[in-house]
């Protein structure tokens, strides 16, 4: 059997759990996921490799329509590069709303020109499953899909119907990696872990006003020394970042700690360092130094 390979991007719009669903697919944590929207910010490659096929999967940062800064700016347009560089697409869409940024991806899908398989996500919010038949009738008007599928990235099992209907969509070709791996270089996954706690952990708004840029990192036989900066937008900010006698700064670098060394399966010792930088996601230059 002639095996296939290619490039796989997960599309559509904040929240709608593509983070969930490539973490299911490869039975790992390699996106970080939270309640909030718009917690990806990168361009996320993870290998899956099965029978006859390998498949690259990209999780992608959520597409907004409603351009607030330089960063959102950046957001989309990771998205929408990699969109662009895929064999084929994965449009996620919930299956409880359709909004702006629905149609905002889905333009941008259709400029990208890529075989599209629909994904119906959230199907187990629906009230009653014929709720589901008119859902698909609607959306397939939107667009030529190549296939739609109904899931739940949170409760299924199994996504074996999902794999070989992507698999039917790559071009005919060995395998370009040996083996099952997150392609994300470990500097990009410290960072990840420590912004996971930061969205866990603080309230509201604020965690979309911070990033975290590596500083160093020193590898020893038996430990991983690992030192970064979680930039604010203010001192108040910052004070929030450290809490009463530096208890929440304690927190995030615990939780990360153990992510991390779970990651690793080394012990890490993590030193983080909260500094001050006003509307720092305005700075395009800022942007690309600290790779947020």
């Amino acid at each position: 059997m002639e095996k296939k390979c290619g490039f796989v991007a997960i599309i559509g719009k904040p929240n709608a759990g593509k983070s969930t669903l490539l973490n299911k697919i490869m039975a790992k944590k390699v996106s970080i996921t939270t309640h909030k929207a718009q917690t990806t910010r990168h361009k996320i490659k993870a290998i899956k490799n099965t029978d006859n096929a390998q498949i690259i999967f990209s999780d992608t940062p959520g597409l907004e329509k409603k351009i607030k800064s330089n960063l959102n700016k950046h957001l989309n347009r990771t998205a929408q590069l990699a969109a662009h560089d895929a064999d084929a697409i994965i449009f996620l869409v919930s299956g409880t709303s359709w909004n702006e940024n629905d149609e905002w991806a889905l333009k941008h899908i259709k400029d990208a020109g890529r075989p599209t398989i629909l994904v119906i996500n959230k199907v187990d919010y629906l009230k009653n499953t014929d709720e589901l038949l008119p859902l698909i009738d609607n959306l397939k008007d939107k667009h030529d899909f190549s296939d739609i599928i109904a899931i739940s990235a949170l409760k299924d099992k199994s996504f074996n119907n999902l794999l070989s209907t992507i698999v039917s969509h790559l071009p005919e070709q060995e395998p370009i990696y040996d083996d099952q791996q997150v392609l994300s270089d470990e500097s990009f996954a410290i960072t990840e872990y420590i912004r996971e706690q930061l969205i866990n952990n603080l309230h509201q708004e604020l965690p979309y006003e911070l990033t975290v840029q590596l500083e160093q990192i020193t590898e020893k036989e038996k430990i991983k020394v690992i030192s970064a900066i979680i930039w604010v937008h203010s001192e108040g900010q910052k004070r929030i970042v450290i809490g009463n006698k530096g208890a929440m700064l304690k927190i995030i670098g615990t939780y990360s700690r153990k992510n991390m060394e779970h990651f690793f399966n080394k012990k890490v010792h993590l030193s983080l360092w909260v500094k001050v930088k006003e509307t720092w996601w305005e700075d395009s230059e800022f942007i690309d130094k600290t790779k947020v």
